[in-house]
């Protein structure tokens, strides 16, 4: 028995601060336990059957049961409050900011506490389960380069949580881990964590408590936080709180007065308030922070009237500043507000003059994308992040702004209902000056020099006014670059001042018409400038001193449909008015144009010889259709012209006030794709045919291919294909937006990023390559390349934006030349000196294997050259138990070494640290041929579609050795160099007819489903899918699993929906051919098509929500073949998991490249078989006779319950290995029913 007090005694002696009253549960009888300063007094009556032999089982015995006790740990200032810390967030599915292991949410769940199950009062009502991944470790974890700002090196914090395990997992552990890290994940430091005391975690709720200090660290720019489990354990968590130790923690000065409303003069808040009253209240509950008091607004009129304090000559241009302050907004107010209408916005504005300058969430390199965000009501929300204020000339304004707006130029009106703030920090932040490589080579020099483009290329890149005071970020520009062009600050929305719900204040103007109308009182918003001209200024101060390194500029842009203030295009310059008319848009357009050209370029203009070349018009061609891009397509060009004339009118415009000198471009994305080459051709074609026009002819003299390309596509042949078509029609073609984003198989970490950097500077080197090409040919022109943006953590693509971007928050792109520290990447050597690159990894296809006498058929042979008068190759393909890989080497020659060495990295040789395996087949030991041998290894492993590792192939011919992918010959010690392999799904399937109504026939009944595994991004959803065919169509039934289906977006693409590929002749080119096709259904039965043939009458399609997620079936009908039994379909399946108006993630069959709208190349295969043909990997045999369709007939729908058993059959089949029959049987009458 005092074996049972003494684990009671260890259960309460680590977690209790104050006096508490417990229950201990102790073999199921319940006792009265009081904690008194660390001591447990345990009363009532013990079980007298208690011995020798119960004390000695584990403490999983002793239960407690506590009587709601507040947080454990003393910490009354949670300094990661904003973080989820207590996973009660409403977005993500309650899992904002947070991932798995692999930065996704598979492994992660957000969960309800249900009765009385909560380990403390003010637990809240949702926690985390943790499930092991496919190596058996559970993980939850939150990387931020903000929490770098809140936790600093070298102090001690303290921090608590609760855990426990699932009830059906062994007992186990979990440990909290933090790493300090460089925003490029090149430098590292884990933090030193002690603990209270050891938990062994079991069914119940415990607390596990201690201190961490993160070690010194001079690249801290980031850190990561994660819960990881021991092995195979689920567990639970709830409750993270980290407390700084204020001795400690050196804060610094706070700038702003009166921050928590405690002082009773509020004046300094009430800069913005307008009619609004702000009060001061003083909270019944405690505040976050250890706040009482905090500033209530209410009786707003505006969506204006806010929390504002004027920080004039407090704040200064070019310093920077980390900021903080918690919110809350009335939870009365906004209880039925939708999540656009419960936006905080950090929002500064500074006035300079008569100019004024809004700064947010779009004022890249001031303040970062946490200066907005949507946030729940009723619940205090934390905002920090950077804040770095741009302006030139004195301010005689420069406030600070915490306001609640609403999207209000999205929805409407804001609710303008009562919020409150507290705690509002601002700090001056000394950032250390970093040094540029001045020794390398200038790349300007290179891209310019014979080797290169020529004399005449220009070398570009994108900035910034924020990147102004970025004063090492300006010396790479100035060593490398010889032009430059604006981010935004050209764009039409920033001329108006990013005024973007009404016009600024109106002018009267008198203008003369190209055509030689006065245009006398003419009323129009007053532009401004200057954003433009703060930067103009920088670079002409430096083209002035250092004329022989003079930088031009690339004006960006003068007619594109997105950043266009929507009123621009209405009556009266008034958006809530019908559009204008074609003939009032003409002249708008016109005077825009001219307005724009002679501030910069006029005589009196002192930057009139900075500018080279203008894009004229932007991104005018649709995406899907390939012609011009319309009304549905958001273009109010299009909706007020009604025509492609504001278009060839643009060119004209341009041509008549531009100086004959300055260079016209017609700029477009996806631009290498599909049917969009033909819309841009005909755009080009339809411009310059009007060159020759007696009146006001146009001018064109380049494309601006943009070039936000991915790691996979387009392909080099889709590229240089595209420059030569453009080339032929205008002569000139530019790259001038060029940038990668990061691959799939690249995760934001150390042990990924030098396999990623090496692979970006091949793929860089592939497009210098094709520039070079085509530049080299007659009558075509590559005149420069734009890079878009200087150093990674300033790209675009580190944001997702309405303009694209490409964060999803699973990891950092590292999509430019140089990194974070200023220093070049590989990827520049890909221009500057290739010979610098390391060893080309090589990505290889793993075919699952076919069954019959040669598993090895639809396997890529792939060559190992190296040794002369020795030809040697490998196949290489995988089953569900093994894998094989088989070398052959033609030698005439044998010599006693003579043989074929493997070497495997499980790992995916993702930091090359780890032992590769080894293995040998002597040539004495392998299968003889005919002038060589053949050296087959079977390796046993678990294997199923879209695993990773790396290996690589060695073959020795006497005294000499060849390798397949590791040149440098280290593979004994590292697999740094291990080429990089993917299992890739080969499907047959087998002969049937299907009605087409939603329902679950009983043919499908007989098919295994087949599940998607390749995920990109960070999908919620998952799915399986199966395949029929007969003489007239392919036949496709899909379960969705989605928690939460959303179309809000405009972009089909990016709605919950399921796509189809198909490619009937299986040529795998690179562009789509006449058999191609695309087909989308979303939960709603909406299609969308993509393909010369992939039209609606091709296709019957039906859909049925169901209790989590939704069925698509759909008959595709074939167009340019009769299938047969034995004929081989180019084929893909995938669905887009969309989520708040954005696509999150796709998960596929085949591709995990996301190029298969544009590139056939990328599909897998499928085999089509009769009913008496069964193979491996097929979706299953299909017993008995099928119908031919009827009738239409109507069925009343039922719910996705019905149909689980027969999904979860064919999944356990699969999952078996077994591709038979699945023994569920539903009566069908076989009809077609034409989709609504």
């Amino acid at each position: 028995m005092h074996d049972i007090i003494n684990r009671v005694y260890g259960a309460f002696v680590a977690i209790l601060r104050d006096e508490e009253v417990y229950m201990v549960r102790i073999k199921g009888k319940k006792f009265l336990a009081i904690a008194i300063a660390g001591a447990v007094f345990v009363g009532g009556v013990f079980p007298e059957t208690a011995c020798a032999a119960e004390t000695a089982e584990s403490t999983s015995d002793v239960q407690v049961e506590e009587t709601k006790q507040q947080s454990v740990k003393s910490i009354q200032e949670n300094l990661l409050e904003a973080y989820n810390t207590g996973f009660e967030s409403s977005d993500s599915n309650g899992l904002y900011w947070w991932s798995d292991g692999n930065w996704g949410k598979e492994n992660i769940a957000q969960k309800a506490y249900e009765g009385d199950q909560k380990p403390a009062e003010d637990s809240g009502g949702y926690y985390v389960e943790v499930t092991p991944d496919g190596e058996g470790i559970g993980t939850a974890q939150i990387c931020a380069g903000d929490i770098a700002s809140i936790l600093e090196p070298e102090v001690s914090y303290e921090f608590s949580f609760y855990a426990k395990a699932d009830p059906q997992t062994p007992e186990g552990t979990v440990e909290l881990q933090i790493t300090s890290a460089s925003s490029d994940w090149a430098s590292s430091q884990a933090a030193a964590v002690t603990y209270d005391s050891k938990v062994i975690l079991d069914e119940n709720w415990q607390s596990i408590s201690g201190t961490f200090i993160i070690p010194a660290h001079e690249k801290h720019e980031q850190v990561k936080i994660e819960f990881k489990g021991s092995k195979d354990l689920t567990f639970y968590v709830d409750d993270l709180k980290i407390g700084g130790k204020k001795a400690e923690v050196n804060q610094g000065d706070n700038l702003v007065k009166n921050p928590g409303f405690a002082d009773e003069d509020l004046s300094v808040w009430k800069k913005g308030s307008g009619g609004a009253a702000i009060t001061s209240e003083t909270s019944g509950e405690a505040i976050p922070d250890g706040i009482a008091t905090y500033g209530a607004i209410g009786n707003r009129t505006s969506s204006q009237e806010c929390f504002a304090q004027d920080m004039t000559g407090i704040l200064q241009s070019g310093k920077t500043y980390e900021y903080s302050f918690w919110v809350k907004l009335d939870g009365e107010d906004y209880r039925d507000a939708p999540a656009d209408q419960r936006e905080i916005s950090f929002a500064p504005y500074v006035s300079v003059g008569s100019n004024q300058t809004y700064w947010d969430s779009y004022s890249s390199g001031i303040l970062d994308d946490n200066c907005v965000r949507q946030i729940e009501a009723g619940v205090w929300t934390k905002f920090n992040g950077i804040f770095k204020p741009q302006f030139e000339g004195e301010a005689e304004e420069l406030v600070i702004r915490i306001l609640e707006q609403g999207t209000n130029y999205g929805s409407g009106d804001c609710v303008k209902g009562r919020y409150y703030v507290t705690g509002v920090e601002m700090r001056e932040k000394v950032e250390e000056q970093k040094e540029i490589e001045s020794d390398i080579p200038d790349l300007k020099s290179v891209v310019s020099s014979a080797d290169g483009l020529g004399a005449d290329a220009y070398t570009g890149t994108c900035i910034a006014n924020g990147h102004l005071s970025d004063g090492t970020l300006m010396k790479l520009v100035e060593k490398h670059f010889n032009a430059v062009t604006f981010e935004n600050e050209l764009k039409m929305d920033a001329v108006f001042g990013y005024q973007n719900d009404a016009p600024p204040e109106m002018e009267s103007v008198t203008w003369t018409r190209a055509d030689g109308t006065v245009m006398s009182g003419y009323q129009v918003p007053k532009m401004d400038f200057t954003l433009a001209e703060k930067i103009l200024a920088v670079i002409k101060d430096w083209n002035d001193k250092n004329p022989e390194s003079a930088i031009k500029i690339r004006g960006h842009v003068l007619v594109w449909h997105s950043q266009a203030p929507e009123w621009f295009f209405h009556e009266d310059w008034n958006k809530d008015k019908p559009y204008a008319s074609k003939e009032v848009m003409d002249a708008r357009q016109e005077w825009y144009i001219q307005s724009v050209l002679n501030h910069f370029l006029g005589k009196d203009s002192p930057y009139k010889d900075m500018f080279y070349g203008w894009d004229v018009v932007n991104e005018a061609v649709s995406d899907s259709t390939g012609t011009y891009r319309k009304e549905d397509e958001k273009s109010s060009w299009w909706k007020a012209y009604g025509d492609q004339d504001f278009i060839i009118n643009a060119f004209r415009y341009a041509n008549h006030y531009a100086p004959k000198g300055l260079e016209l471009y017609y700029n477009d994305y996806n631009e290498c794709s599909g049917n969009k080459v033909d819309g841009i051709a005909k755009l080009l074609t339809e411009v310059k045919s009007h060159e020759k026009d007696a009146d006001l002819p146009t001018r064109i003299t380049g494309m601006g291919m943009q070039a936000h390309y991915d790691m996979a596509g387009p392909t080099a042949n889709q590229i240089k294909n595209a420059a030569v078509t453009y080339g032929k029609i205008v002569g000139k073609v530019q790259f001038t937006e060029l940038d990668l984003k990061s691959s799939n198989e690249y995760d934001g970490t150390d042990a990924t990023r030098a396999g990623e950097y090496t692979k970006q500077a091949y793929r860089y080197k592939e497009i210098y390559d094709v520039l070079k090409e085509v530049d080299a040919m007659d009558g075509i022109d590559i005149n420069g390349m734009t890079v878009w943006g200087v150093i990674d953590k300033y790209s675009w693509l580190q944001d997702s934006n309405s303009a694209g971007g490409g964060s999803d928050g699973s990891k950092k792109h590292v999509p430019l030349l140089f990194d974070d520290d200023y220093k070049a990447k590989p990827a520049f050597y890909a221009f500057a000196d290739d010979t610098r690159l390391e060893p080309y990894i090589n990505n290889v296809v793993v075919m699952q294997a076919l069954g019959g006498d040669d598993p090895y058929a639809k396997s890529k042979t792939y060559q190992i050259s190296g040794i002369d008068d020795v030809d040697a190759s490998f196949q290489i393909v995988w089953e569900e138990n093994q894998m094989k890989i088989k070398v052959t080497v033609k030698d005439e020659t044998e010599d006693g070494s003579d043989g074929a060495d493997l070497y495997l990295d499980w790992t995916k040789g993702s930091d090359g640290t780890a032992k590769p395996e080894k293995m040998t087949i002597m040539r004495s030991d392998a299968q003889k041929i005919d002038g060589g041998y053949i050296a087959e290894f079977t390796v046993g492993r678990e294997l199923k579609a879209a695993d990773r590792f790396a290996f690589d192939v060695v073959v020795t011919d006497g005294e000499k050795k060849a390798a397949f992918n590791d040149k440098k010959m280290s593979q004994e010690d590292s697999s740094r160099y291990f080429a990089v392999a993917m299992t890739k799904p080969y499907m047959t399937v087998s002969n049937g007819t299907i009605a087409i109504d939603g329902e679950e026939d009983a043919l499908w009944g007989k098919v295994a489903a087949v599940p998607l595994t390749i995920v990109t991004g960070v999908p919620e959803a998952s799915a399986a899918g199966k395949l029929l065919w007969d003489k007239d169509y392919l036949y496709l039934w899909m379960e969705v699993k989605d928690s939460s289906l959303d179309k809000s977006s405009e972009a089909a693409h990016v709605q919950d929906s399921v796509e189809i590929f198909i490619d009937e002749n299986n040529h795998k080119t690179d562009g789509y051919e006449e058999d191609d096709k695309q087909y989308r259904i979303n939960y709603e039965n909406e299609p969308s098509f993509n393909g010369q043939k992939c039209i609606a009458d091709n296709l019957i399609s039906q859909t049925r929500k169901t209790e989590d997620g939704y069925i698509v079936e759909a008959a595709c009908k074939w167009t340019d073949i009769t299938p047969e039994a034995g004929t081989e379909i180019g084929f893909d399946m995938q669905i887009n998991d969309g989520k708040g108006g954005t696509r999150i993630g796709t998960v596929s069959w085949y591709d995990e490249s996301g190029q298969g709208w544009s590139s056939p190349g990328v599909f897998g295969t499928i085999l089509l078989l009769d009913n008496s043909t069964q193979k491996p990997g097929s979706t299953g045999k299909v017993e008995g006779n099928t119908s031919q369709p009827g009738n239409n007939a109507t069925k009343a729908p039922r719910t996705g319950d019905e149909n689980r058993l027969g999904l979860w059959s064919a999944l356990l089949a699969i999952s078996c290995g077994a591709a038979g029959t699945v023994v569920y049987r539903r009566k069908r009458r076989l009809t077609i029913k034409e989709s609504q």
